[in-house]
C-alpha cells in the first residue's frame, strides 16, 4: 500500500537526474520493519535486501544509489526500462528485479533511494514456490550476470544440499546453461 505523496515523491526522485533510470522508498512490513531500503551487492554474485526484517532506523533515512531497487514498491522511467529489454519472463517473479537492475547498471542508469516515500509491504513469503523461484533464479542470474561462478553458486545452492530436491536442481541447471548459452551463444 502506498500513500497518495508516493507517486509524487518517487516522480520528483527521477526528475533530479536524467540518467536516474529508477527510484524506490522505503518499503515496510505492516509492523514497522523494514522489507527493504534497496538492494546492496554481495559476495559472489549474491544480493540482499538492505534492512531486511531490521527495526527502522536513521541509517536507513539516508538517500542514496542503490544496486537495484525491490520491485515490491518502485517506480522505473520507461525509456530506461524499454532500453534495458524490460522483465525477463524467464524468471516469472522473484530476483527479477535484481536481474533489471544489473541490466540497467550495464547501460549506464542509476538507481536512487529516496527514503522519504514509504509504502507497506505484505509479504507471506511462506509458500513453497518462493523457494524454488527464488533458487532457480538464483542460478539462472548467476548463469547470465556471472557465469564464472555458475558452478561454485549450484554447489553451494541449498538444492545442492538436500538430496530431496536434487530432482529440481536437475530441472534447473539446464535452464541455466541455456540462459548461458544465450548470453554467451
Amino acid at each position: 500500500m502506498v500513500p497518495p505523496d508516493w507517486l509524487g515523491r518517487l516522480g520528483s526522485t527521477l526528475e533530479m537526474d536524467p540518467r536516474l533510470a529508477g527510484g524506490m522508498g522505503k518499503s515496510r512490513f505492516p509492523d514497522g520493519r523494514l522489507h527493504s531500503a534497496g538492494h546492496e551487492d554481495l559476495a559472489r554474485g549474491h544480493v540482499r535486501d538492505l534492512g531486511f526484517r531490521e527495526r527502522d532506523s536513521v541509517r536507513f533515512d539516508l538517500p542514496g544509489a542503490r544496486a537495484s531497487l525491490s520491485h515490491a514498491a518502485c517506480l522505473y522511467r520507461r525509456s530506461a526500462y524499454l532500453e534495458a529489454g524490460g522483465m525477463d519472463e524467464q524468471l516469472v517473479m522473484y530476483l527479477d528485479d535484481i536481474d533489471l537492475g544489473r541490466r540497467l547498471g550495464l547501460s549506464g542508469w542509476r538507481l536512487w533511494y529516496a527514503p522519504a516515500a514509504v509504502a507497506v509491504h505484505s509479504r507471506s513469503g511462506e509458500h513453497p514456490w518462493v523457494q524454488f523461484f527464488c533458487d532457480r533464479n538464483r542460478l539462472l542470474l548467476a548463469a547470465q550476470h556471472h557465469p564464472r561462478m555458475l558452478a561454485a553458486t549450484v554447489f553451494h545452492s541449498r538444492l545442492a544440499r538436500m538430496p530431496q530436491m536434487h530432482p529440481v536442481l536437475y530441472e534447473i541447471v539446464p535452464e541455466a546453461l541455456r540462459a548461458l548459452a544465450l548470453r554467451w551463444g
